[in-house]
C-alpha cells in the first residue's frame, strides 16, 4: 500500500533525485563555493512559505521531529503531555523519550482530540497537549487552543497524516509551538521517509536544529550556545529533500485529487443504517485522503470489514 503522493511520481521526482547524484552532494551541507543549492534547504523554505511560518527543518522523520521538538520545550522532568487515545505510537513514544509522561484523553466523532475530555485531564503537571490531525482530518483547534490558553499549556500539533490540510483556512502545522509532519511513503506527499519541524518560533527552532545536528547553530553557524547542549543525528538526507521538494510543489494537485475521490466515494455509498461519515471539524481542510464511517454496533464494523478485507 502506498499514500497519495507516491501515486503522482513521474519525471520531475527523477530529475530532482538525479540532479544530487550528479552533483554529489549528498548532503545538505555545501563545502565549496561554487556548489549547488541544496535540495533540503529549498525544501524547508517553500514549505515554510506554503505553511505560513518562518521556520521548517527538515529531519529524518516525523518520530524524531516530534521528539527533538518536545526536548527543545524544556519540559519540566515530572512533566505530563495530554495525547488523544487514538494516534500512532510515535506519538507518546516521542514523550516518553523526551522525558515527560503522555496522559491519553478521549477522541471525539470526529476521531481527534476531545476538547470536553481534554479539560477533565488536566494536573497541575500538565505542561503541553499534542492535537493529532488523524486521517487528514483537522482537529478542533478553535477549542483546543481555547484550552490551552485557559490552563497556560503549549499546544503541539502532529500533522502526520494531514500535511497540506487546514483548519478555516489556515494551515495545520501553524496553530501550535510547534508541527510535526511525516514524509513516509504512506502520507499526502512523500521523501521516501522522513519528517518536518514546523515553527514560528525561532527560539525553538533554533533549540530543535541544535538537538537535530549534534549541537551546531542553524545551518552549521559555528556552535550552539545552549549550556552543555550535545544533541544528536537526525537530519533529512539530500536525497530525501530532493524527493520532498518535488512532491511539496505538486501538493495542491494531491489534495485536489484525494478530496474529489473522496466526495465521489462517499456519494456513491449514500446513506446507510446504522453508520455515518465521521464528524468533521472543517470539512474544506480536510485532506480527503481517508473516507471513514463510524458504526452503531461493533459486530457491524467487523462484518463490513471482513467483507472489505
Amino acid at each position: 500500500m502506498s499514500g497519495p503522493g507516491l501515486q503522482f511520481f513521474d519525471d520531475e521526482e527523477v530529475r530532482s533525485v538525479a540532479q544530487v547524484l550528479e552533483t554529489r552532494e549528498l548532503s545538505r551541507y555545501r563545502f565549496s563555493d561554487d556548489a549547488t543549492e541544496s535540495k533540503t534547504l529549498r525544501f524547508e523554505t517553500e514549505f515554510a512559505s506554503f505553511l505560513g511560518v518562518p521556520h521548517c527543518l527538515g529531519t529524518n522523520s516525523c518520530t524524531s521531529a516530534l521528539f527533538a521538538g518536545l526536548l527543545g520545550l524544556g519540559l519540566p522532568e515530572d512533566a505530563e503531555v495530554i495525547v488523544p487515545g487514538y494516534t500512532f505510537v510515535a506519538t507518546l513514544a516521542s514523550v516518553l523519550y523526551a522525558g515527560a509522561r503522555p496522559v491519553f484523553a478521549e477522541v471525539d466523532e470526529s476521531l481527534t482530540l476531545d476538547p470536553a475530555d481534554l479539560a477533565k485531564k488536566i494536573t497541575r503537571r500538565t505542561a503541553a497537549v499534542i492535537a493529532v490531525h488523524m486521517l487528514g482530518a483537522p482537529s478542533n483547534l478553535d477549542a483546543l487552543s481555547d484550552v490551552c490558553r485557559r490552563h497556560d499549556l503549549l499546544l503541539i500539533e502532529d500533522v502526520a497524516q494531514a500535511a497540506g490540510g487546514s483548519f478555516r483556512g489556515r494551515a495545520l502545522g501553524s496553530f501550535g509551538r510547534f508541527g510535526a509532519f511525516s514524509l513516509n511513503h504512506l502520507k499526502t506527499f512523500t521523501g521516501g521517509d522522513g519528517g518536518v519541524l514546523a515553527t514560528s518560533s525561532s527560539e525553538l527552532f533554533e533549540a530543535v536544529f541544535a538537538i537535530h545536528d549534534h549541537g551546531s547553530r542553524p545551518y552549521r553557524a559555528g556552535v550552539s550556545e545552549g549550556a552543555g547542549l550535545l544533541g544528536l543525528n537526525l537530519r533529512m538526507h539530500e536525497m530525501s529533500g530532493a524527493l520532498a521538494l518535488a512532491q511539496a510543489r505538486k501538493l495542491p494537485k494531491i489534495l485536489s485529487a484525494c478530496r474529489t475521490r473522496k466526495r465521489k466515494l462517499i456519494d456513491a455509498v449514500g446513506p446507510l443504517a446504522n453508520a455515518r461519515p465521521i464528524a468533521s471539524n472543517d470539512a474544506a481542510g480536510d485532506c480527503g485522503n481517508a473516507a471513514v464511517w463510524l458504526f452503531d454496533e461493533a459486530p457491524l464494523a467487523q462484518r463490513v470489514a471482513a467483507r472489505l478485507g
